[in-house]
Formats: structure tokens, C-alpha cells, sequence
């Protein structure tokens, strides 16, 4: 079952995708900007550092850490 989050999805939040309800992958999402339609609707796991708005659509992230 989804794990959805009540939390607003601010700049810098990472979620993880769905592709519809209840069916949670281990794909990831870092939010740009604010998306207040996707709060409620998935799970909010943390939050992202660095320069992602440097990032394009198209790049590829080769490295990262969780803390």
C-alpha cells in the first residue's frame, strides 16, 4: 500500500514515484520547485542537497549518498 504523506512537497523534497495507487517502485523524484498537487498523494521521504538547479532534463545522476 501507498505510504502517502501529508507534508507539502517544498523545493529540495524527494519522493517516490508511483505509476497509480499502490504501486510504489524504487524510483525517485527531487522536487525543482513548489507542486502543491502532488502533496497527499506520495511518500515523502526526505530531503535533497546540492546544485539541482543546475540539473536538465535528460541528465543522468552517476553518484549519490544517503544520510
Amino acid at each position: 500500500r501507498c505510504e502517502t504523506s501529508p507534508l507539502p512537497f517544498d523545493k529540495l523534497s524527494v519522493g517516490v514515484a508511483i505509476a497509480g495507487r499502490d504501486t510504489g517502485s524504487s524510483q525517485l523524484f527531487v522536487m525543482r520547485s513548489r507542486m502543491p498537487h502532488l502533496d497527499g498523494d506520495y511518500s515523502l521521504v526526505g530531503t535533497a542537497s546540492g546544485p539541482w538547479d543546475l540539473v536538465s532534463e535528460g541528465d543522468v545522476i552517476k553518484h549519490a549518498r544517503m544520510e
